[in-house]
């Protein structure tokens, strides 16, 4: 993970299911969102990586358990992590935290978003993949609802 002021930049180094030789998942690139550092992702990394930092020792990997000993957390932690922020934020439980990845480049595709950079960024060579599996009719933006009525709450 590379952090600056304006971005946090990940880079996957282990293979994944859908890599193969000679290709492998781009750098995420998450950058500054100014409008509310409650939200940012560069704001929140660097915040979480300061209350974590004396529990880290040696690790390197991103998301350490907060019970000791604060070892990396598995897969299995992570989706449940984050099945409960989707329960937390009122969403549909048949969502799982694998809808995620549906969602997004779903909603990114009607925002407009080409199918060559959604493919590169969900690191796939072809949109055949996508079209079978993960575009699904995006009927609201329901994303940008809950972060315009954050921004308009006082």
């Amino acid at each position: 993970m590379e952090l600056t002021e304006s971005k946090c930049t990940f880079y996957v180094s282990q293979l994944l299911k859908t890599s193969r030789p000679g290709n492998h998942l781009a750098p995420l690139e998450l950058k500054k969102y100014p409008l509310d550092i409650n939200l940012c992702p560069v704001a929140l990394t660097k915040r979480y990586l300061e209350l974590t930092g004396h529990l880290r020792g040696l690790y390197i990997q991103l998301f350490i358990s907060f019970k000791a000993p604060h070892k990396p957390v598995t897969t299995p932690t992570l989706s449940r992590w984050c099945r409960k922020v989707l329960r937390l934020a009122n969403i549909d439980n048949n969502f799982k935290s694998h809808s995620t990845r549906s969602a997004a480049t779903s909603a990114a595709l009607a925002a407009g978003v080409s199918l060559k950079e959604i493919n590169r960024a969900a690191g796939w060579t072809s949109s055949i993949v996508f079209a079978r599996f993960y575009k699904r009719p995006i009927t609201e933006n329901f994303g940008e609802k809950l972060l315009l009525k954050k921004l308009n709450t006082p």
